[in-house]
């Protein structure tokens, strides 16, 4: 399922803002001219070895801080799913393009706290071609 279908299916404003392909999110706050803080990069990392899986979401101008995020999940040893392990655990995302709603695919979200700063924040949306726009606030609920 992609962000536009989840967030039509549960009746949440959003805008679909679309663009040439664009491949990281740097790129989509070039394209879009919006702030690299209000832009998310969404990933999927492993925890210990694999065991499980979790999807992160952080500001584009930030790195993940694998450390910190593992000791939100209680001491976890995080690193990043590689393409194959993205394709098995989010079959129907396109090209590596990792949905910000891991419940879709029963995985636990770890939310940046920089994020939760912004009244509207920017996803992936189905293709490398297309932004949502949605106040964070319906994100989050």
């Amino acid at each position: 399922m992609d962000v536009q279908e989840h967030f039509s299916k549960r009746k949440v404003p959003y805008e679909t803002l679309r663009h040439g392909p664009v491949t990281s999110a740097a790129d989509v706050a070039a394209t879009i001219d919006a702030p690299l803080h209000a832009v998310a990069q969404t990933r999927l990392l492993k925890a210990d070895g694999g065991y499980c899986y979790v999807v992160a979401v952080a500001p584009a101008e930030r790195e993940i801080d694998f450390e910190k995020a593992g000791e939100a999940l209680g001491g976890s040893r995080l690193e990043p799913a590689s393409p194959e392990e993205t394709a098995v655990q989010c079959p129907d995302t396109e090209g590596g393009i990792i949905s910000p709603f891991g419940s879709q695919y029963h995985l636990k979200v770890l939310l940046d706290e920089e994020l939760s700063r912004e009244e509207y924040v920017h996803f992936p949306g189905a293709t490398r071609e297309e932004t949502i726009r949605v106040k964070l606030g319906d994100y989050v609920q």
